[in-house]
């Protein structure tokens, strides 16, 4: 049960891109606080300039903001630093949203709601994509798929993209949980993290009441980021799947589906390509489709020699 002396520290973890942070935290500070929660706002600079401090020049903050600075590039590091914060401040509950989104009106009072009265352990929110109006070279069209989930299912795992969970999973009288450091450029490290939260126990609820925006700059609507995507996210799921439960059943769960990834993929590439010199929407898309499962075939068989690609070793936006 939640109540009026709860502490909760919304962690923003950002790396040079000041315009986007600088929208996400109007977006949090415009929050109604309901449930009259003592809440905090943490941002830690994975930067070597620390310059995420400047943003707030100028801007009247209702909510208390609180810095921290994580040396150590990569996003799980930025994250277990924002952890070992939260706990410090005695945070009874834990949100992460991502620096290049801006929150709902409505986010924080739908997150306080079910924490108050849902038997959940993590609540994870819905995130929609924005695309930004501008246009870089080698620009893609892509479909955007919506997840077909009901309000209150039940997940497996989440994000930190939209999440707001117990610090019971983190404290070391909890799960101690953190965010797996080898995992540093790949992406990932979120959807590790509550898994193992799962596999111990939490309860994770699906709240796509609790909206939050993503902006998508042009240089994440290449080709190639896209297919580079594919393979990043199928070599992840290998490598998490590989620590659950071990190489042998994780290769029995995944090579089926990615031999078939591969198989469709090849076929569907020849009809995909003449939509090249015709500039057919419908047939880039299945270009692209076709690329995205061989990529995600070839992810699979990379996470299974430990040999993951570093995709945030670049940072998109600013």
């Amino acid at each position: 049960m939640a109540h009026a002396s709860t502490r909760l520290s919304i962690c923003i973890c950002t790396c040079d891109r000041p315009s986007m942070l600088l929208n996400c935290l109007e977006s949090v500070n415009t929050q109604d606080n309901q449930l009259s929660w003592h809440i905090e706002i943490l941002v830690v600079d994975n930067s070597a300039n620390v310059s995420s401090r400047t943003v707030t020049h100028g801007l009247r903050m209702a909510v208390p903001i609180r810095f921290a600075h994580e040396p150590c590039k990569g996003i799980p590091f930025a994250r277990n630093k924002a952890l070992e914060e939260s706990v410090k401040n005695n945070a009874d509950w834990i949100a992460f949203i991502d620096d290049d989104e801006t929150a709902d009106r409505s986010w924080l009072s739908v997150m306080q709601s079910l924490a108050a009265t849902a038997n959940a352990d993590v609540l994870h929110g819905q995130t929609e994509s924005i695309f930004a109006q501008d246009h870089g070279p080698g620009e893609w069209p892509q479909r955007v798929k919506k997840r077909r989930r009901k309000s209150g299912q039940v997940l497996r795992t989440a994000g930190t993209d939209n999440v707001m969970f117990k610090s019971h999973l983190v404290t070391s009288q909890g799960m101690a949980l953190r965010f797996d450091e080898n995992m540093r450029f790949s992406g990932g490290s979120d959807r590790d993290f509550f898994y193992r939260a799962y596999d111990r126990g939490a309860r994770i609820l699906w709240v796509p009441e609790a909206k939050t925006y993503e902006t998508v700059p042009a240089s994440r609507r290449t080709f190639w980021y896209q297919v580079n995507r594919a393979q990043s996210v199928a070599a992840n799921e290998c490598y998490i799947s590989t620590k659950r439960s071990g190489w042998g059943p994780a290769f029995t769960k995944l090579a089926p589906t990615a031999i078939s990834r591969l198989v469709s993929g090849f076929f569907l590439l020849p009809l995909g390509a003449l939509g090249l010199p015709t500039r057919s929407r419908t047939l880039r898309l299945l270009l692209l489709e076709a690329s995205k499962r061989i990529g995600s075939a070839i992810g699979t068989f990379r996470g299974f020699i430990n040999h993951r690609p570093g995709r945030y070793r670049n940072i998109h936006g600013n």
